[in-house]
């Protein structure tokens, strides 16, 4: 009985891992790039912005994707912070571009 519990633990923990570790370097490029969009915004230069936003928009619905069976992944600091950082990034676009 325990030997069945143990091997159902593990199963989840290798689950669990193998979804942070699809999720977190996505989100992690994506908040890099949503970043980066915001420098280009600044040296006037929207459509790169644009194009870096649509990368980084892509790359969280991926991060996501991966995530998507486990909320302590879904809501992790390192998806919350990503998203918010593409956020600012996509608010900023706008207020600048219209």
């Amino acid at each position: 009985m325990l030997q069945r519990i143990m091997e159902k633990v593990t199963q989840y923990m290798a689950a669990f891992d193998e979804a942070r570790d699809g999720a977190y370097p996505k989100a992690r490029k994506g908040r890099t790039l949503s970043k980066k969009s915001i420098l280009v915004l600044h040296r006037g230069e929207p459509q790169e912005a644009r194009r870096l936003l649509s990368e980084a928009a892509h790359l969280l619905t991926e991060a996501q994707e991966a995530a998507e069976a486990f909320p302590g992944v879904q809501n992790s600091e390192t998806l919350s912070a990503a998203r918010q950082e593409h956020a600012e990034a996509a608010i900023l676009l706008s207020l600048i571009t219209e």
